[in-house]
Protein backbone atom coordinates (compact mmCIF):
# COMPACT_ATOMS: atom_id res chain seq x y z
CA UNK A 1 0.00 0.00 0.00
CA UNK A 2 2.80 2.39 0.94
CA UNK A 3 4.56 1.66 -2.35
CA UNK A 4 1.37 2.39 -4.25
CA UNK A 5 0.95 5.72 -2.46
CA UNK A 6 4.56 6.60 -3.23
CA UNK A 7 4.03 5.82 -6.91
CA UNK A 8 0.90 7.97 -7.12
CA UNK A 9 1.86 10.84 -4.82
CA UNK A 10 5.65 10.73 -4.35
CA UNK A 11 8.17 13.29 -5.57
CA UNK A 12 8.70 11.30 -8.76
CA UNK A 13 4.97 11.50 -9.55
CA UNK A 14 4.90 15.24 -8.92
CA UNK A 15 7.92 15.70 -11.17
CA UNK A 16 6.20 13.73 -13.93
CA UNK A 17 3.03 15.81 -13.65
CA UNK A 18 5.04 19.05 -13.69
CA UNK A 19 7.12 18.08 -16.74
CA UNK A 20 4.09 16.88 -18.69
CA UNK A 21 2.10 20.01 -17.91
CA UNK A 22 5.01 22.13 -19.12
CA UNK A 23 5.51 20.02 -22.25
CA UNK A 24 1.85 20.07 -23.24
CA UNK A 25 1.75 23.87 -23.06
CA UNK A 26 4.01 23.81 -26.12
CA UNK A 27 3.27 20.48 -27.84
CA UNK A 28 -0.29 19.73 -26.78
CA UNK A 29 -2.11 21.49 -29.63
CA UNK A 30 0.14 20.24 -32.42
CA UNK A 31 -2.19 17.61 -33.88
CA UNK A 32 -5.29 19.79 -33.92
CA UNK A 33 -3.55 22.99 -35.00
CA UNK A 34 -1.13 21.60 -37.60
CA UNK A 35 -1.65 18.00 -38.68
CA UNK A 36 -5.45 17.96 -38.95
CA UNK A 37 -5.54 21.06 -41.24
CA UNK A 38 -2.86 19.47 -43.44
CA UNK A 39 -4.83 16.24 -43.61
CA UNK A 40 -7.99 18.13 -44.55
CA UNK A 41 -6.14 19.70 -47.48
CA UNK A 42 -4.74 16.37 -48.63
CA UNK A 43 -7.88 14.24 -48.29
CA UNK A 44 -10.67 14.06 -50.87
CA UNK A 45 -13.14 13.97 -47.99
CA UNK A 46 -12.11 16.61 -45.41
CA UNK A 47 -15.19 15.85 -43.34
CA UNK A 48 -13.98 12.27 -42.92
CA UNK A 49 -10.76 13.61 -41.40
CA UNK A 50 -12.79 15.63 -38.92
CA UNK A 51 -14.95 12.63 -38.05
CA UNK A 52 -11.93 10.40 -37.52
CA UNK A 53 -10.23 13.03 -35.40
CA UNK A 54 -13.33 13.41 -33.25
CA UNK A 55 -13.37 9.63 -32.79
CA UNK A 56 -9.77 9.70 -31.58
CA UNK A 57 -10.47 12.64 -29.25
CA UNK A 58 -13.42 10.73 -27.82
CA UNK A 59 -10.87 8.26 -26.39
CA UNK A 60 -9.27 10.96 -24.27
CA UNK A 61 -9.05 10.22 -20.57
CA UNK A 62 -10.52 13.20 -18.76
CA UNK A 63 -8.44 14.55 -15.90
CA UNK A 64 -10.43 14.90 -12.69
CA UNK A 65 -9.71 17.36 -9.90
CA UNK A 66 -9.03 14.52 -7.48
CA UNK A 67 -6.63 12.63 -9.75
CA UNK A 68 -3.19 11.87 -8.30
CA UNK A 69 -0.10 13.48 -9.88
CA UNK A 70 0.75 10.10 -11.42
CA UNK A 71 -2.72 9.79 -12.97
CA UNK A 72 -2.49 13.32 -14.34
CA UNK A 73 0.86 12.52 -15.94
CA UNK A 74 -0.37 9.26 -17.47
CA UNK A 75 -3.66 10.65 -18.80
CA UNK A 76 -2.10 13.81 -20.24
CA UNK A 77 0.74 11.95 -21.92
CA UNK A 78 -1.49 9.15 -23.16
CA UNK A 79 -3.95 11.56 -24.78
CA UNK A 80 -1.15 13.30 -26.65
CA UNK A 81 0.63 10.14 -27.83
CA UNK A 82 -2.62 8.50 -28.99
CA UNK A 83 -3.51 11.46 -31.20
CA UNK A 84 0.05 11.85 -32.47
CA UNK A 85 0.11 8.17 -33.46
CA UNK A 86 -3.20 8.59 -35.31
CA UNK A 87 -2.04 11.72 -37.14
CA UNK A 88 1.25 10.12 -38.21
CA UNK A 89 -0.61 7.04 -39.42
CA UNK A 90 -2.87 9.24 -41.56
CA UNK A 91 -0.08 11.44 -42.93
CA UNK A 92 2.53 8.79 -43.80
CA UNK A 93 0.63 7.06 -46.67
CA UNK A 94 -0.17 10.43 -48.26
CA UNK A 95 3.42 11.69 -48.45
CA UNK A 96 6.83 10.51 -49.58
CA UNK A 97 8.82 9.07 -46.69
CA UNK A 98 11.40 11.90 -46.62
CA UNK A 99 8.66 14.57 -46.74
CA UNK A 100 6.72 12.80 -43.99
CA UNK A 101 9.77 12.59 -41.73
CA UNK A 102 10.69 16.21 -42.43
CA UNK A 103 7.18 17.37 -41.55
CA UNK A 104 7.05 15.53 -38.22
CA UNK A 105 10.61 16.43 -37.21
CA UNK A 106 10.34 20.12 -38.18
CA UNK A 107 6.96 20.75 -36.55
CA UNK A 108 7.67 18.84 -33.35
CA UNK A 109 11.25 20.14 -33.24
CA UNK A 110 10.06 23.72 -33.60
CA UNK A 111 7.77 23.36 -30.62
CA UNK A 112 10.49 21.64 -28.63
CA UNK A 113 12.70 24.63 -29.38
CA UNK A 114 10.12 26.85 -27.69
CA UNK A 115 9.85 24.42 -24.78
CA UNK A 116 13.46 23.45 -23.97
CA UNK A 117 15.54 25.47 -26.42
CA UNK A 118 17.17 27.08 -23.38
CA UNK A 119 18.89 23.73 -22.69
CA UNK A 120 20.71 23.82 -26.05
CA UNK A 121 21.88 27.38 -25.46
CA UNK A 122 23.09 26.47 -21.97
CA UNK A 123 25.10 23.52 -23.32
CA UNK A 124 26.66 25.73 -25.98
CA UNK A 125 27.72 28.33 -23.40
CA UNK A 126 29.17 25.68 -21.11
CA UNK A 127 31.10 24.21 -24.02
CA UNK A 128 32.52 27.62 -24.97
CA UNK A 129 33.63 28.34 -21.40
CA UNK A 130 35.32 24.97 -20.87
CA UNK A 131 38.95 24.98 -22.13
CA UNK A 132 38.66 21.51 -23.63
CA UNK A 133 34.95 21.63 -24.31
CA UNK A 134 32.08 20.36 -22.19
CA UNK A 135 33.14 16.78 -22.84
CA UNK A 136 36.50 17.23 -21.12
CA UNK A 137 34.87 19.17 -18.31
CA UNK A 138 32.57 16.24 -17.58
CA UNK A 139 34.91 13.35 -18.27
CA UNK A 140 35.94 12.55 -14.71
CA UNK A 141 34.45 9.48 -13.07
CA UNK A 142 32.43 11.49 -10.55
CA UNK A 143 31.19 13.94 -13.18
CA UNK A 144 30.34 11.09 -15.52
CA UNK A 145 28.35 9.41 -12.76
CA UNK A 146 26.43 12.64 -12.14
CA UNK A 147 25.72 12.99 -15.86
CA UNK A 148 24.53 9.41 -16.01
CA UNK A 149 22.24 9.78 -13.02
CA UNK A 150 20.79 12.96 -14.47
CA UNK A 151 19.36 10.83 -17.29
CA UNK A 152 16.82 9.58 -14.75
CA UNK A 153 15.11 12.99 -14.85
CA UNK A 154 13.85 12.03 -18.33
CA UNK A 155 11.48 9.44 -16.87
CA UNK A 156 8.28 11.47 -17.60
CA UNK A 157 9.01 11.01 -21.33
CA UNK A 158 10.50 7.51 -21.54
CA UNK A 159 9.84 5.87 -18.17
CA UNK A 160 12.42 4.35 -15.84
CA UNK A 161 16.01 4.31 -17.10
CA UNK A 162 18.77 1.87 -16.19
CA UNK A 163 22.37 3.05 -16.59
CA UNK A 164 24.35 0.28 -18.26
CA UNK A 165 27.70 2.03 -18.26
CA UNK A 166 29.99 4.51 -19.96
CA UNK A 167 32.39 3.78 -22.81
CA UNK A 168 34.49 6.34 -24.69
CA UNK A 169 32.47 9.18 -23.17
CA UNK A 170 29.11 7.74 -24.24
CA UNK A 171 26.56 6.99 -21.54
CA UNK A 172 24.50 3.93 -22.44
CA UNK A 173 21.06 3.74 -20.88
CA UNK A 174 18.44 1.03 -21.09
CA UNK A 175 14.71 1.80 -21.11
CA UNK A 176 13.00 -1.50 -20.23
CA UNK A 177 9.40 -0.39 -20.69
CA UNK A 178 9.07 2.90 -22.56
CA UNK A 179 6.33 5.13 -21.20
CA UNK A 180 5.43 6.46 -24.64
CA UNK A 181 3.84 3.08 -25.41
CA UNK A 182 2.57 2.17 -21.94
CA UNK A 183 0.52 5.32 -21.38
CA UNK A 184 -1.65 4.30 -24.36
CA UNK A 185 -1.63 0.49 -24.38
CA UNK A 186 -0.09 -2.43 -22.53
CA UNK A 187 0.13 -4.46 -25.75
CA UNK A 188 0.23 -2.25 -28.86
CA UNK A 189 3.41 -0.24 -29.65
CA UNK A 190 2.99 3.39 -30.71
CA UNK A 191 5.32 2.88 -33.65
CA UNK A 192 5.13 6.24 -35.45
CA UNK A 193 5.07 8.29 -32.27
CA UNK A 194 8.15 6.36 -31.15
CA UNK A 195 10.19 6.50 -34.37
CA UNK A 196 9.34 10.01 -35.51
CA UNK A 197 7.83 11.85 -32.55
CA UNK A 198 10.58 10.69 -30.17
CA UNK A 199 13.63 9.17 -31.88
CA UNK A 200 13.96 11.25 -35.05
CA UNK A 201 12.83 14.51 -33.47
CA UNK A 202 15.03 14.30 -30.37
CA UNK A 203 18.10 13.24 -32.38
CA UNK A 204 17.60 16.16 -34.79
CA UNK A 205 16.85 18.60 -31.98
CA UNK A 206 20.32 18.05 -30.53
CA UNK A 207 22.04 18.81 -33.83
CA UNK A 208 25.74 19.25 -34.67
CA UNK A 209 25.80 22.76 -33.19
CA UNK A 210 25.16 21.31 -29.72
CA UNK A 211 27.98 19.54 -27.79
CA UNK A 212 25.58 16.80 -26.77
CA UNK A 213 24.09 14.08 -28.96
CA UNK A 214 21.52 11.43 -28.25
CA UNK A 215 20.60 8.27 -30.09
CA UNK A 216 17.71 5.87 -29.55
CA UNK A 217 17.50 2.29 -30.78
CA UNK A 218 13.94 1.10 -30.08
CA UNK A 219 13.27 -2.61 -30.03
CA UNK A 220 9.91 -2.59 -31.78
CA UNK A 221 7.40 -4.15 -31.47
CA UNK A 222 8.60 -4.64 -27.88
CA UNK A 223 8.59 -1.61 -25.61
CA UNK A 224 12.27 -1.53 -24.61
CA UNK A 225 14.92 0.78 -26.05
CA UNK A 226 18.61 1.60 -25.77
CA UNK A 227 19.52 5.29 -25.42
CA UNK A 228 23.08 6.53 -25.86
CA UNK A 229 24.16 10.03 -24.88
CA UNK A 230 27.45 11.67 -25.78
CA UNK A 231 28.71 14.89 -24.16
CA UNK A 232 31.80 15.48 -26.30
CA UNK A 233 30.18 16.59 -29.54
CA UNK A 234 30.58 13.25 -31.31
CA UNK A 235 27.58 11.25 -32.54
CA UNK A 236 26.38 9.00 -29.74
CA UNK A 237 26.47 6.07 -32.14
CA UNK A 238 26.91 6.88 -35.84
CA UNK A 239 26.59 3.21 -36.81
CA UNK A 240 22.97 2.98 -35.69
CA UNK A 241 20.23 3.31 -38.26
CA UNK A 242 17.84 6.14 -38.99
CA UNK A 243 14.07 5.57 -38.53
CA UNK A 244 13.46 4.90 -42.22
CA UNK A 245 16.24 2.26 -42.19
CA UNK A 246 14.85 0.30 -39.24
CA UNK A 247 13.43 -3.08 -40.15
CA UNK A 248 9.93 -3.25 -38.70
CA UNK A 249 8.79 -6.34 -40.57
CA UNK A 250 8.37 -8.16 -37.27
CA UNK A 251 6.00 -5.50 -35.93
Amino acid sequence: MLEGLRERYGLKAWWGAFVMRSEMKHLGGLVEETYVPILRLMDEDPDRVERDHRAVKAQRNEIARWDSPYARWKKTYGNFVRELEWACGELEPRMSQPDFEDLIVSTLGGRMENWVGWMKRLLQRLDERSPGGIGSATSGSRATEINARSMATMWPIVGDIEIRGVEDGVIECYIPDCAMHKVVSDTEPQTNACLYGCKATCEAFLGPEVPMSIHFEPNLPAFDCVMRVSMDGRPADPALRTPRELDLTSA
